[in-house]
């Protein structure tokens, strides 16, 4: 988690080529924790290198940073399940499992079926 509280910590961007500049888009989310007063932000961070054009108003290459508040929040909790719902999901999933097995292999066998039947060697 810390890793997306400072993003650009350590990291360096340069460019290759006259006339291109870093452009980086952060998305800031405010966070709450159960046991602190103060909020917290965390971001995410893209990249992409901007080609300026060689005339005009662009000739100056410059970093661009661009920043999207959210305007929804992250609120942190804590929370275990208990034995018997983690038993009925894995009975689920088992369940579930066995019976796409099931449904495979019936349409295998049917389409084995229409196969040999219409090649005529049906036993």
């Amino acid at each position: 988690m810390i890793e997306h509280m400072t993003p650009l910590d350590g990291k360096t961007f340069v460019v290759d080529r006259f006339h291109e500049a870093p452009q980086h888009y952060l998305k800031v989310v405010s966070t709450h924790a159960p046991n602190k007063k103060e909020v917290f932000y965390q971001m995410t961070h893209t990249d992409r290198v901007r080609k300026l054009s060689r005339s005009g108003g662009d000739s100056a290459p410059q970093a661009r940073f661009t920043y999207d508040f959210s305007p929804m929040s992250v609120v942190l909790r804590a929370s275990s399940k208990k034995w018997y719902e983690f038993l009925t999901s894995l009975f689920a999933i088992l369940g579930g499992t066995y019976t796409i097995i099931e449904l495979t292999s019936g349409a295998v066998d049917t389409v084995g079926t229409a196969v040999k039947e219409a090649l005529g060697k049906a036993s």
